[in-house]
C-alpha cells in the first residue's frame, strides 16, 4: 500500500506539472478535437465520449461533457445544449452532486416536452426521480417514476416500463410500504417473462430476494435467489451471478446455516475478483481504442507525451480498483474469518446437540401423535354436531314454513275482509266503524311484516335464499319505494324528500335491494314525529359503487347503543318506550341483506338530533339487458279502460279455504266471469263444460290443495289436455313464502306468483303485470 502512496504521489506530481501547459494533460490527450473540422461534430464527440466512460470513470466523463457543453452554447444550438444538459444531469447526479443535476436535467426536460419527444420526456423522467432518489426524497421520486411509466406505457416501451417498476419498488422499500414493494418488483418481473428480458427478470428477483431479507418475509428467498441465479448463470450476467452468491450467503447466515453461508461467500469473492479483472481489460480496451484514434491524427512529435500521459491514467484507474479489491478482500477475510470461528464452536457442541434434538424430536412427535388422535375426536364429534344443526335449522324452515302457511291463510282472510270492510264503511261515512276495520288492517299488515321479517332472517342465516341479479334502473327502484311510504309519512305531517339526481344502473337482486330500503326507510317513519326524512344518492365512481344516504329528523339513538342496532330484537334495550311497537328485526335483516348484496350500511346517529343511515351498494355495466316477453291474450285489448283489471275478465279460481273462496268472490264480483273451485277435480270438470262456450281467461292457481293434485300438476294437466290454455295466464297463489319460491313457480311455468295474504292492491298490481298494462 506504500508503494501505492508513492505512486500516486508522484502521478499527481506530474500532473500538477502539465497543468502549466492550459488543462490537464490528461484532458488534452482524451478530449482534444482539433482534427474535427465541425463544432456540432466536436460536441457530439464529446458527449459520446463522456457516455463510454461513464461506466469506468466518472470524473473523465463529467471532464468531457462540460467541455461539450461549453463548445454548445457557444454554437446556441438548442439540441445539442438539451443533449448536454441531459448527459451531465446525469453525471452530477452520480457524483451526488444533486441541485446542480436537478437544473441540469429539467432545462432538458423542459426543451424535449416543448418539442413533444416523449422518449427522452420519459428517460429524463426517470433520471429526475433518481436524483430525488439518491437525496432520499423518496416521495419525489415515486412521482417522477410514476410520470415516466405513463409516457413509457404510451410509447409502448416495455424494457423502460421494467425500469420504472424497479424504481417505484426501491422507493417504496425506502418509505417503508413493503407490500407496495413487493407489488412493484412482481410487476416488473411478469413483464419481463413475457418479454424474454433475461437480465431485467433476474436483477428484479435479486431485487425482490433483498427486500424479502431485509423484511424478515424469508419463506421464498431460496426460491427466489435459485431462480435468478439459475438466469443470470445460463445469459452469463456474471456481476448478477455474484450478487446471487451474496444474497445467498446472507440468507443461510440468517437461517443459522453457517457452513452454507461461507460455501456461498466464497463462490462470490471469486467471481467478484474475476469481474474486476474484466472490467480492467475492458476499459484498456477502451482506453487502447482513443488512442489509436488519436496516434493516427496527431504528429508524431506528440507521441511520447501521450503514451506517457495515457500511462499516467491507466495507472490512475488500476491503483483505484486495486484499492478497492484489496478493502473488499479484507471486510471479506474478516467476515469469512467470523463465519469460520463460528462454524467451529458450532461443530463443536454439535454432537450433543444431535442427542438433544433426537430426544426433544421422539417427545414432540409423540405429542403430536397424541394431538392427531384428540384431532381426530374433535374432528368426528364436530362432524356429528354439524349434522345435528343441520337437522335442527332443516326442522326449524320446516317449522317456520307450516307456521308461515298456518298464519297466512286466515291472515288473508282477515286482511282481505277488513279491506272489503273499509271500503263499504266509508261508502257509509261511518268514521268510528271505519277506524276500527283500518286497525285491523294494520294490525293485519305489522303481522305479515314481522313474519316475513322472521322467515328473511331465518332464510339468510341459513344461506338459503336465492338472489336474481339483473341490471336494473336504480332510480326508479328507490322511486317505487319512496312512493309506498309517501302517504304513511303524510299522515304523520313527516315530509318524505328524494332528492333525485343522475345516477348509472346498478346489477343488483331487485326485490331485496328494495327491502333494505324498504325497512329503513318503515324505521325513519316510525320513530320521526316531526320534521323530515331525506333520500339522496350518488355515484362513487372511485370505487365504483353507488351510496345512498338516508337522514331524518326522528328520536336517534344513544351513542353507546348504536353497536347494538343492527342486532335482533333489541330495541327495548336501546332505551324505545312501547310507543314504538316492532320487534326490533328492521336493521338488523337490513344488514344482512346488504351484505348479501356485497354492499355496507352504517349509521349515525345522536339522542335527540336523528339519524342517517348509509348504503352502499357496487354497480357493474353488462352487455345485454334482460328482456322478459309477456304473453298476452289477444282478445284483451280495453283492459286499461276499466276501472279494475278484471272487470272484462273470465277467471277461474282454485281454492281450498272457505273463507278464501268468499273473500275472491267478493274482491272479483265485478269480473265478467267468475267461477271457483275448490279442488282439482272440480276445476278440471269446469273447464271442460266452459270449453266449448268461452274459455278462461286468466287462471288464479292455489299451490296447496287437496290430493290427488297440486297447483303445478293441475296447471301443467290443464295446458297439456287443453293447448288452448297455454297461452291463458296462470297467477301461482301460496302460504308459503319459502325463498325461491317465485323462481321455482315461474320455471314451472306459471306467469306470476304471489303470496298470502292476498291484499286487492295486490291482486291488480300483478294481474296489470301478467297483462302488461301501464
Amino acid at each position: 500500500m506504500k508503494i501505492a502512496k508513492l505512486i500516486a504521489l508522484y502521478v499527481v506530481f506530474l500532473l500538477f506539472a502539465n497543468h502549466l501547459r492550459g488543462n490537464e494533460a490528461i484532458n488534452i490527450y482524451l478530449f482534444n478535437t482539433d482534427t474535427i473540422e465541425s463544432v456540432d461534430n466536436k460536441i457530439e464527440y464529446l458527449i459520446q465520449t463522456s457516455i463510454d466512460l461513464e461506466k469506468y470513470s466518472l470524473t473523465l466523463s463529467h471532464d468531457a461533457i462540460s467541455q461539450a457543453y461549453t463548445l454548445s452554447n457557444k454554437t446556441e444550438n438548442n439540441i445539442l445544449i438539451a443533449k448536454c444538459n441531459y448527459q451531465q444531469g446525469k453525471i452530477l447526479s452520480k457524483l451526488n452532486q444533486t441541485d446542480k443535476a436537478l437544473i441540469a436535467l429539467k432545462a432538458a426536460l423542459k426543451y424535449y416536452e416543448n418539442n413533444n419527444d416523449n422518449n427522452y420526456t420519459a428517460k429524463i423522467l426517470i433520471d429526475i426521480g433518481n436524483v430525488y432518489f439518491h437525496n432520499s426524497q423518496y416521495t419525489k421520486s415515486i412521482m417522477y417514476y410514476n410520470s415516466a411509466l405513463a409516457e413509457f406505457t404510451k410509447l409502448n416501451d416495455n424494457l423502460n416500463i421494467i425500469s420504472c417498476y424497479t424504481h417505484l419498488g426501491q422507493s417504496n422499500l425506502s418509505l417503508g410500504n413493503i407490500d407496495e414493494a413487493i407489488i412493484d418488483y412482481r410487476y416488473a418481473i411478469n413483464i419481463s417473462k413475457i418479454n424474454a428480458f433475461n437480465y431485467q427478470l433476474s436483477y428484479n428477483y435479486l431485487k425482490l430476494v433483498k427486500l424479502q431479507l431485509s423484511s424478515g418475509l424469508t419463506d421464498s428467498v431460496l426460491y427466489n435467489v435459485n431462480i435468478a441465479l439459475n438466469i443470470a448463470k445460463q445469459y452469463q450476467f456474471d456481476k448478477l451471478v455474484a450478487d446471487a452468491y451474496m444474497l445467498s450467503s446472507n440468507y443461510y447466515y440468517s437461517v443459522g446455516n453457517k457452513e452454507r453461508a461461507l460455501i456461498q461467500m466464497k463462490k462470490f469473492i471469486r467471481l467478484s475478483d474475476s469481474t474486476s479483472k474484466t472490467r480492467n481489460t475492458e476499459f484498456n480496451h477502451y482506453i487502447n481504442k482513443i488512442k489509436n484514434k488519436e496516434l493516427s491524427s496527431n504528429n508524431r512529435s506528440n507521441n511520447n507525451i501521450s503514451f506517457w500521459l495515457i500511462t499516467i491514467v491507466l495507472i490512475i484507474v488500476i491503483l483505484f480498483l486495486l484499492n478497492k479489491i484489496v478493502k473488499l478482500k479484507i471486510l471479506f477475510k474478516e467476515q469469512i474469518y467470523f463465519i469460520t470461528t463460528e462454524l467451529n464452536a458450532f461443530e463443536e457442541n454439535s454432537d450433543n446437540l444431535n442427542e438433544t434434538i433426537d430426544n426433544k424430536t421422539k417427545e414432540r412427535l409423540n405429542e403430536i401423535k397424541g394431538q392427531i388422535v384428540e384431532n381426530e375426536n374433535i374432528k368426528l364429534a364436530l362432524k356429528e354436531s354439524l349434522k345435528n344443526l343441520n337437522n335442527i335449522n332443516n326442522l326449524k324452515d320446516i317449522f317456520l314454513s307450516k307456521i308461515s302457511h298456518e298464519i297466512r291463510t286466515p291472515l288473508s282472510s282477515i286482511l282481505g275482509f277488513s279491506e272489503i270492510l273499509e271500503t263499504e264503511l266509508a261508502l257509509l261515512e261511518d268514521s268510528t266503524l271505519f277506524e276500527f276495520a283500518n286497525s285491523i288492517s294494520q294490525s293485519g299488515q305489522s303481522l305479515v311484516l314481522l313474519l316475513d321479517n322472521i322467515l328473511d332472517i331465518s332464510k339468510l342465516d341459513s344461506n338459503k335464499m336465492q338472489l336474481e341479479f339483473k341490471q336494473l334502473n336504480t332510480k326508479e327502484l328507490i322511486q317505487g319505494v319512496v312512493d309506498k311510504h309517501y302517504h304513511e309519512a303524510s299522515l304523520k305531517g313527516i315530509k318524505l324528500i328524494y332528492a333525485s339526481e343522475s345516477i348509472p344502473d346498478i346489477q343488483t337482486d331487485g326485490q331485496m335491494f328494495t327491502k333494505i330500503i324498504s325497512l329503513i326507510l318503515n324505521n325513519s317513519v316510525k320513530f320521526t314525529e316531526k320534521g323530515f326524512i331525506k333520500i339522496s344518492h350518488f355515484h362513487d365512481e372511485k370505487n365504483n359503487r353507488i351510496v345512498l344516504t338516508i337522514k331524518d329528523t326522528g328520536i336517534g339513538i344513544d351513542k353507546v347503543y348504536i353497536n347494538q342496532v343492527f342486532e335482533p330484537f333489541r330495541q327495548e334495550s336501546l332505551g324505545y318506550s312501547t310507543s314504538y311497537q316492532g320487534a326490533g328485526l328492521g336493521l338488523p335483516l337490513a344488514k344482512k341483506m346488504s351484505i348479501k348484496l356485497n354492499g355496507d350500511i352504517k349509521i349515525d346517529s345522536e339522542k335527540g338530533s336523528g339519524t342517517t343511515i348509509t348504503l352502499s351498494f357496487p354497480t357493474f355495466t353488462i352487455n345485454s339487458q334482460i328482456n322478459t316477453q309477456k304473453i298476452v291474450s289477444e282478445s284483451i285489448t280495453d283492459i286499461s279502460l276499466n276501472k279494475l283489471p278484471w272487470d272484462v275478465l273470465s277467471i277461474l279460481v282454485v281454492e281450498d279455504d272457505n273463507m278464501n273462496q268468499i273473500l275472491y268472490r267478493k274482491l272479483l264480483k265485478t269480473a265478467r266471469v267468475l267461477e271457483i273451485a275448490k279442488d282439482g277435480k272440480s276445476a278440471l270438470s269446469i273447464i271442460d263444460k266452459e270449453i266449448t262456450k268461452n274459455n278462461f281467461q286468466l287462471v288464479l292457481m292455489d299451490i296447496n290443495l287437496p290430493t290427488p293434485w297440486d297447483g303445478i300438476s293441475l296447471m301443467k294437466e290443464i295446458r297439456k289436455k287443453w293447448p288452448e290454455y297455454k297461452s291463458i295466464p296462470f297467477i301461482a297463489q301460496t302460504a308459503y313464502a319459502i325463498s325461491g319460491n317465485r323462481d321455482a313457480m315461474l320455471n314451472e311455468g306459471f306467469d306470476e306468483y304471489i303470496t298470502k295474504p292476498i291484499l286487492k292492491s295486490t291482486l291488480i298490481e300483478t294481474i296489470e303485470k301478467v297483462f302488461n298494462i301501464q
